[in-house]
């Protein structure tokens, strides 16, 4: 049996739990909560490339603190799986909702700037199958 599959879980749980973390920092300083430095958006490909930066160091000063004392690891592998859980709980509501909105008859969403069009609601769906299995 092939183990690549699952053995690419952490890796891609690890870029969402990064995603997710650079996009709340960008929030959190165009609130004013952080340097305004961060909540820069680079014009052409609108990303925030800074708060992404800055998450990616903190993700990695958290990997390389675990080297330090013994029970890092330990202490690693009990805090990140619920994290990680807990963010693909939200993204599987959050997606069964937009889901739920566009298959009622009554118009209730309506489309931002940014849309996949007809692709939409088959890329939803994979994503909710996809969803519980990156949770086990």
């Amino acid at each position: 049996m092939n183990t690549y599959p699952y053995s690419s879980f952490p890796f891609h749980a690890n870029l969402t739990n990064i995603a997710s973390g650079s996009r709340v920092t960008w929030d959190w300083a165009r609130g004013g909560g952080l340097p305004l430095y961060f909540a820069y958006m680079r014009p052409k490909h609108r990303v925030p490339h800074r708060s992404l930066v800055l998450a990616m160091l903190a993700s990695i000063s958290a990997l390389c603190l675990l080297n330090i004392g013994s029970g890092g690891y330990a202490a690693f592998g009990v805090i990140i799986p619920p994290f990680s859980l807990a963010l693909y709980l939200a993204y599987a509501i959050a997606i069964a909702s937009v889901l739920c909105s566009l298959l009622r008859t009554s118009p209730g969403l309506t489309m931002g700037e940014w849309s996949l069009g007809r692709y939409g609601s088959p890329v939803n769906v994979v994503a909710l199958v996809y969803a519980p299995n990156a949770m086990v």
